[in-house]
């Protein structure tokens, strides 16, 4: 063991009479100073673990004004201190008696909630103080906290090793802690995540450490257990406190809650002082004992659990060296010489726990570095995906740049045709050429779809229209429009190469038709044109046959697209459900207030009176501001969560109104009927075919249709596609529900929850996730703000009805 060689007098003051133990950072004695004739407890940081530091002193010194400085009845003063022989710094501190917290949850196994209060009633107290003076403790555990004998707390209660808090960070005594210690600042079972690395801990590490000690007060063990430093660490930076329940620990939930907010891993989700932190437990103590809790029979519980069973000098006798680490309570010293034996067995025995030290320290620094290793592989991989991502998009339109110089080298060879109907459907060719090749996008948690497959294929589905209705009647003399050639081109493909020989006879047609066409150009004009378009446009060009495409409805000059808007009356039900995915439960009751919420989702042909009128940027897909042609009524798409602010700001303005976006209780409520309480907008029971969630076939056969295509779906107040079509925004953020004991990790917390669904919901990876084909109203994900995806629109309501 360690020893002090020489008379047992320190620096010519205090005489020491009893070794008290021994700990990481020296030896605790009981000392009586020589001229006062008072007793203290001094610990003695011994030569061999300080090493050569000629900065000692000085920096010693500082620290320990620093502590001395901290006067409050919840701390172990510091008295003074000084560097004996110049390389040994000690610290007098004032000697009590008592027992430790870690022995009294070693008796009494758990503690009731009044009495963890009246405990960390007085923890906080001192600890508090010392924040105040910037001091951070570091090192919080029951070991460092005492319940005096003779003081009932919480004015009994002493919290030790304030002097030592910052001069076992390394900072002060270079890196001899590192060296002789676990060479970590702080005992792992209680140790803040930030703690773990090399970040500066502030007070909410000590505000985590108390979370961890009322924990096990309440539950009677520690929240983060595991055989070996690496796998406790890991347990701290990515494990969830197990529920109390789990432990069989009858604790309320109110107070569970304050317990989880201080075991948050983000400093910034804590209680920012230990200040907050009492100030939660007494309101939930105060919640769920009635208002108040009998004091007094705390106070004589704890008298006689101190005093009770043997006196305190015996009991000193039987404290461990790990106790004394602290600055007071240990067995007797031995002032008579050891025997060779035990001195051997001694000798052994600390072989074994430095060794023991070592492996420790060496499995966390491999732990670390496995976890860095991980990290730089998971980089260099998103990196290669990044990049593989590139390279394809690239090839993807480098080979559409040249499909569409090879379809115009084409045309230009193969197609005669006038000039104006040639500028009629340019637009018309453009969107008959999109790309083949169909990328994917994904948002948060949302499934991939993809706009421009969408696009293709109505696209697509148009064309075909098309050709059907030119297959049926004859075409018009004057004119052969590039789409509907191309349509026969499709279907005939030996058009697209015709022999030699019937080149004369070819020749001959076209002359023939040039000059029919001068002939009747006119005639073909007026018996082609609509009469509303003569009288609105002259010069508009004529129109194919009465067959062709024509704009939608809303597709004109003045559409009348403001959203019909449903009313809603107020009420309490039960949201979420029991049974289903994490985030869906548990039920739980709400109450919302009365509001209208808009009949269908936003459209198109809205949104681009919106786009219009605030020169706002359009979607992706949109050209000139306007949606493609025949997509009016199909629901906005690519839209983020600001977007549908600033729409609704817009409309706001436009109606002389107050919209917003609905809170998810609003949107469930509304989309389960109420008070009523069904699972789907229809009814209680899941029935196929009544709303647009695609077939599972990707975004080449499934993509969003018309709002209200889909009326058997509506719920019994008229609100249509609350399930499928588009996923929609809401104004709440990520969260789980109350009495959910899960939380959102960081990363996700300023997400927004989305509802709904979408056309891309038939996916198998979706559909396990919900565990079958049935979409219930009640199911819930959540994505970035930012998030614009193919999959992703939005409706309005407006408060009150």
């Amino acid at each position: 063991m360690h020893s002090i060689t020489g008379e047992p007098v320190l620096d010519g003051r205090y005489q020491l009479e009893l070794r008290l133990g021994q700990g990481g950072m020296g030896v605790v004695y009981r000392a009586r100073h020589i001229f006062l004739k008072t007793a203290h407890a001094i610990k003695v940081i011994l030569p061999d673990l300080v090493g050569n530091d000629p900065m000692l002193d000085t920096r010693f010194r500082q620290e320990a004004m620093a502590a001395a400085a901290i006067r409050h009845q919840n701390i172990i003063a510091v008295t003074d201190f000084g560097v004996a022989r110049g390389t040994m710094p000690f610290l007098v501190m004032e000697f009590v008696q008592g027992k430790s917290l870690h022995d009294i949850l070693e008796e009494k196994g758990r503690l009731a909630p009044a009495e963890a209060l009246t405990i960390m009633a007085g923890v906080t107290a001192g600890v508090g103080a010392a924040h105040r003076h910037g001091i951070v403790h570091r090192d919080l555990k029951p070991l460092n906290i005492m319940l005096l004998a003779d003081t009932p707390p919480p004015e009994g209660i002493k919290v030790l090793d304030f002097g030592l808090a910052k001069i076992k960070s390394g900072e002060l005594l270079g890196s001899f802690v590192a060296a002789q210690t676990t060479g970590l600042m702080g005992s792992p079972f209680y140790m803040a995540p930030e703690q773990w690395s090399e970040e500066e801990p502030d007070v909410r590490a000590d505000v985590y450490s108390l979370g961890v000690i009322l924990f096990q007060m309440l539950a009677g063990d520690v929240p983060f257990k595991a055989p070996s430093i690496p796998a406790i660490m890991k347990k701290h930076l990515m494990g969830e406190p197990p529920a109390f329940s789990v432990l069989n620990a009858n604790v309320p939930h109110e107070i569970e809650k304050v317990v989880l907010h201080a075991l948050e891993k983000n400093p910034d989700r804590r209680p920012q002082t230990v200040e907050e932190f009492i100030a939660e437990l007494r309101d939930a103590v105060a919640r769920t004992s009635g208002g108040s809790f009998d004091r007094t029979h705390m106070i004589d519980s704890f008298s006689e659990t101190i005093a009770g069973g043997q006196g305190i000098q015996d009991s000193l006798g039987e404290m461990t060296s790990d106790q004394l680490a602290g600055t007071i309570s240990s067995g007797a010293i031995n002032q008579t010489p050891q025997p060779n034996q035990a001195a051997t067995a001694e000798r052994e025995r600390r072989e074994r726990e430095e060794a023991q030290k070592r492996q420790q320290q060496e499995e966390a620094q491999a732990a670390k570095q496995r976890l860095e290793e991980e990290q730089r592989r998971q980089r260099e991989l998103e990196e290669q995906r990044r990049q593989a991502e590139q390279r394809e998009r690239e090839e993807r339109e480098r080979k559409e740049r040249e499909r569409k110089e090879e379809e115009s080298r084409l045309a230009a060879t193969r197609y005669v045709a006038p000039d104006t109907a040639g500028q009629q459907t340019g637009q018309q060719q453009q969107n008959a050429s999109t790309g083949q090749n169909i990328g994917t996008s994904t948002a948060g948690n949302i499934p991939p779809g993809n706009v421009s497959g969408a696009n293709q294929n109505a696209n697509w589905q148009q064309q075909q229209q098309q050709y059907q209705n030119q297959q049926s009647l004859p075409p018009p003399a004057t004119s052969q429009p590039q789409y509907q050639q191309h349509q026969f081109q499709t279907a005939t493909p030996a058009v697209a190469a015709p022999k030699k020989s019937r080149l004369p006879l070819i020749a001959g047609i076209a002359a023939l038709l040039a000059v029919l066409m001068l002939a009747g150009l006119t005639g073909v004009y007026f018996a082609f044109l609509r009469p509303d378009d003569a009288v609105n446009n002259n010069n508009s060009a004529p129109v194919a046959n009465s067959n062709g495409p024509r704009p939608s409805p809303s597709a004109g000059g003045q559409p009348t697209s403001r959203t019909e808007m449903v009313a809603i009356t107020g009420g309490t039900f039960q949201m979420g459900r029991n049974g289903g995915s994490a985030s869906e439960t548990p039920a739980h009751a709400v109450t919302v207030g009365n509001f209208s919420m808009d009949k269908t989702e936003v459209t198109n042909a809205e949104y681009a009176e919106f786009v219009k009128a605030k020169n706002y940027p359009a979607p992706t897909g949109w050209t000139a501001n306007k949606p493609p042609t025949g997509q009016e009524q199909w629901p906005v798409q690519f839209v983020s969560y600001d977007d549908a602010v600033a729409f609704a700001r817009w409309r706001s303005e436009r109606d002389g109104a107050t919209y917003r976006l609905p809170t998810e209780e609003e949107w469930e409520y509304a989309a389960r009927g109420g008070s009523a309480g069904n699972l789907y907008p229809w009814g209680s029971g899941w029935m196929e075919d009544v709303a647009n969630l695609g077939t599972g076939g990707g975004a080449t056969v499934d993509f969003p249709k018309p709002v209200g295509s889909y009326p058997k779906g509506a719920t019994a107040s008229g609100l249509q596609d609350m399930i499928g079509n588009v996923w929609e925004w809401t104004s709440s953020k990520a969260s789980f529900y109350p009495g959910n004991t899960q939380s959102v990790p960081a990363a996700n917390r300023d997400q927004i929850v989305v509802r709904g669904g979408a056309h891309q919901s038939m996916y198998s990876s979706s559909v396990e996730g919900r565990g079958g084909r049935a979409f219930p109203a009640t199911y819930r994900i959540w994505v970035a703000r930012t998030t614009k995806a193919n999959i992703v629109g939005f409706r309005l309501v407006r408060a009150g009805s």
